[in-house]
């Protein structure tokens, strides 16, 4: 593993520096929430704006891998998506990303949200196997950019572990306890509600990380 942050690889040392890799591992990982204040920028080579722009341009991404969601709730497709006439007899229509129907929904305050993006870009793809190196675990990347401070998502937990990069902008997050040990998505019986009251709340910053087990809620919203 590439040791420092200046190397084009992040690894986990280079993602929680000034936090020692070594000690997140002993004393955090899989058992609480951890903040890393970070510098303008730490990020920004993973997936600058015209990567991201430039992928939405010559892939051919549809719902649900690309999607928008507002407010906790998913923005129909319909309406930012167009559909192409396929020449083959019997083909299915082709979908293609209507650019300006697609920026109107994001400057009314929709959430843009693409995953596996680790497919999509080398950096972030070879950050992604550093990470499986060392965890044994497949690693997938998503990235979400929003541009309100509407939230994209309500209130939740997910069934696994979630490293949080701001690229750039700032974040407003409110991250919760415990609803059960150790969720998973196949779980018969339904979560318990969250405490009411945050464990923490602030604002994620250009180049902070944000470490969110499993265990723990939490909810986000663009500022």
């Amino acid at each position: 593993m590439v040791p420092t942050e200046r190397s084009d690889v992040f690894d986990l040392r280079a993602l929680l520096t000034p936090i020692a890799a070594d000690e997140f591992l002993r004393r955090d990982y899989g058992r609480r929430f951890v903040h890393v204040p970070g510098r303008p920028g730490k990020f920004a080579a993973l997936l600058p704006w015209p990567v991201l722009n430039q992928i939405l341009e010559e892939h051919r991404l549809e719902p649900p891998r690309l999607r928008l969601t507002r407010e906790g709730k998913p923005v129909p497709a319909e309406k930012w998506v167009s559909s192409q006439p396929n020449r083959r007899k019997g083909g299915s229509a082709i979908p293609r990303l209507n650019s300006a129907a697609l920026t109107r929904e994001l400057r009314e305050g929709a959430t843009l949200v693409l995953d596996n993006v680790d497919e999509l870009h080398r950096p972030v793809r070879r950050m992604a196997e550093a990470l499986e190196r060392l965890f044994h675990v497949r690693v997938q990347v998503n990235s979400y950019a929003g541009f309100r401070t509407s939230h994209g998502f309500d209130l939740h937990w997910d069934d696994h572990d979630v490293f949080i990069l701001q690229l750039s902008g700032r974040k407003h997050w409110k991250v919760y306890g415990m609803t059960r040990r150790f969720p998973l998505a196949s779980d018969v019986e339904a979560a318990t509600e969250p405490p009411t009251e945050a464990l923490w709340e602030g604002l994620l910053e250009d180049g902070d990380l944000l470490y969110i087990p499993r265990l723990v809620a939490r909810r986000g919203a663009a500022r």
